[in-house]
C-alpha cells in the first residue's frame, strides 16, 4: 500500500470553509504565506524537494520557486520578495556521519546560486525571518540541545544571540517584530521581548501558557507549526485529536492576564 500523499489546505477562520490548494500524487508540505497573498510550499518528488509558489485562490499554475541538489525542506520568502531562504539537508546529523540541515539564501532574479546562510556540522531548523528582514531566527542543537538563535541577516557572520534558555523548539516572531515566541523544554510558549535597533538585544523573557499534550508542538519539531494574528493577539496551531487527524484551534486571549504597559 503506497504512501498517502499531502497537500496543502486553506481554511477561512473562523468558520469559512476549507479549499484545497494543491492536487497532486507528489507530498506537498510546509506552507508559509507570502505578503503578497501567495502561498510557498515543499513539494517531495521522487525523494527530492523543491520549493514551488501558487497563488492562495488556486488560480494559475504552481510556480517553482528553487531546486537544489540538496534536498530542500523549507522555505520562506521576505516581506518584500527580495530573498528567498531555504533550509536544505537531511535529518540525520552530525551524530550519524551525515551532515545535518543548513540554511542558504537567495534574490530572486538577482542570483545564479544560493548564499550559503548557516553551514555548520549542527542541525539548523525552522527558519524565521523577522518582519523588517534583518534578523533571522532559527533552532540548532549546537549546544547538545535544541536552542532558539538570532543572527543579522543578511550578514549572517556579524553576530549571533541566543535568546532561549534551557532549550527551545519553533520560534516565531511578532507582526511588530519586537518579540520572539518560542517552545520551552517544558513545554509553555514564552515571550522573549527584543530590541533590533541599531543592533539586536534581548530585553526579557516570559512564560505565557503551558501547552497541553493535544496541541502538535513536540520537543523533536523541526518546522514552527504555529503562526500568530496580524494584531498579535491570537496563535492558530495544530490539535491532536484519537482519530489521527489534525484540527486548527485558536488560543486567545492570552495577554489577558498580562499587564497593559511593557
Amino acid at each position: 500500500m503506497g504512501t498517502v500523499a499531502e497537500d496543502v489546505w486553506i481554511k477561512e477562520l473562523p468558520g469559512g470553509p476549507l479549499t484545497r490548494l494543491t492536487v497532486d500524487a507528489d507530498q506537498q508540505t510546509h506552507p508559509r504565506w507570502t505578503r503578497d497573498g501567495r502561498v510557498t510550499y515543499v513539494s517531495v518528488r521522487e525523494g527530492s524537494g523543491a520549493l514551488y509558489a501558487r497563488r492562495n485562490d488556486g488560480s494559475g499554475a504552481a510556480e517553482l520557486l528553487l531546486s537544489h541538489e540538496r534536498q530542500i525542506i523549507e522555505g520562506i520568502l521576505s516581506d518584500d520578495g527580495a530573498w528567498l531562504i531555504a533550509r536544505i539537508g537531511t535529518s540525520i546529523s552530525v551524530a550519524g556521519g551525515v551532515p545535518g540541515r543548513d540554511v542558504i539564501g537567495i534574490r530572486p532574479g538577482r542570483d545564479d546560486q544560493p548564499t550559503p546562510l548557516v553551514m555548520t556540522e549542527f542541525d539548523e531548523k525552522a527558519i524565521m525571518l523577522s518582519p523588517d528582514g534583518r534578523w533571522l531566527a532559527y533552532e540548532s542543537d549546537e549546544s547538545g540541545r535544541n536552542e532558539i538563535y538570532v543572527r543579522p541577516f543578511p550578514g549572517v557572520d556579524a553576530g549571533k544571540t541566543t535568546v532561549s534558555v534551557n532549550g527551545g523548539v519553533m520560534p516565531l516572531w511578532s507582526r511588530t517584530g519586537d518579540a520572539i515566541f518560542y517552545v520551552s523544554s517544558a513545554n509553555e510558549m514564552v515571550e522573549v521581548r527584543v530590541a533590533t535597533t541599531p543592533t539586536f538585544a534581548v530585553e526579557r523573557r516570559e512564560t505565557l501558557f503551558p501547552i497541553g499534550p493535544d496541541l502538535l508542538m513536540p520537543q523533536t519539531g523541526n518546522y514552527t507549526v504555529s503562526d500568530i494574528t496580524p494584531d498579535d493577539q491570537r496563535f492558530v496551531t495544530l490539535q491532536l485529536e484519537e482519530r489521527e487527524t489534525r484540527e486548527l484551534i485558536l488560543a486567545t486571549n492570552w495577554l489577558g492576564a498580562r499587564p497593559a504597559t511593557r
